[in-house]
């Protein structure tokens, strides 16, 4: 089944001083974002970003983070909300979604 995100009001990523905020969509609905600049400096492969390029390596990225948030959030339990976090253990050991789960985002940029 496919659902149409592009309603919805997604912010675009910025860099709070630690981490990159970003917005996906899962199923309708708005869900709050962050990853570390750890996490973003595993996936890239590189150290020492300057927060530009944190930026730029985030939205070279974008498609891999975006579903493993996705896979975090759909794994949590449903009474944990609040912003879903992506840590440098998450790209190293990534969790695994359970068969069936369906992924869909949608990107702003």
């Amino acid at each position: 089944m496919h659902h149409d995100n592009r309603n919805l009001s997604l912010s675009k990523p910025r860099w709070d001083g630690r981490r990159v905020l970003f917005d996906i969509a899962v199923l309708g609905e708005r869900v709050p974002c962050a990853i570390s600049q750890g996490a973003l400096q595993t996936i890239n492969g590189r150290r020492h970003f300057k927060p530009i390029e944190l930026l730029r390596h985030f939205m070279q990225s974008r498609e891999q983070i975006e579903a493993l948030a996705t896979t975090i959030f759909q794994l949590r339990p449903t009474n944990v909300t609040g912003i879903v976090s992506i840590w440098e253990d998450d790209v190293d050991d990534p969790p695994s979604a359970p068969a069936g789960i369906c992924h869909v985002v949608c990107r702003v940029g």
